[in-house]
């Protein structure tokens, strides 16, 4: 698993290191139409706002997970406390 890691963090590194050097110059069309916008931003402002967004993404998973995780301590809990008031 780590060997998996270090090669997927490498491969990012790349992958940030070619947008960084390429991507500056040249720009892609975005248009919205629902909202009457229109945006020409390079490869690497596109790049950097998908960093974002998975960073955002990433970030709601980690709450989730962490509010599950506590609601099962918590149920957990009362579980242990019931079985120890029924004995007594």
């Amino acid at each position: 698993m780590i060997v998996l890691a270090v090669l997927l963090l490498a491969l990012v590194a790349a992958a940030v290191l070619f947008v960084a050097v390429t991507g500056s110059t040249s720009t892609v069309d975005l248009v919205w139409d629902a909202a009457g916008v229109a945006w020409a931003p390079t490869a690497l402002a596109v790049f950097l706002l998908g960093a974002a967004v998975m960073l955002l993404a990433e970030a709601a998973v980690g709450l989730l997970l962490r509010g599950g995780r506590r609601t099962g301590q918590r149920r957990a809990e009362l579980e242990r406390l019931r079985r120890l008031e029924a004995r007594h």
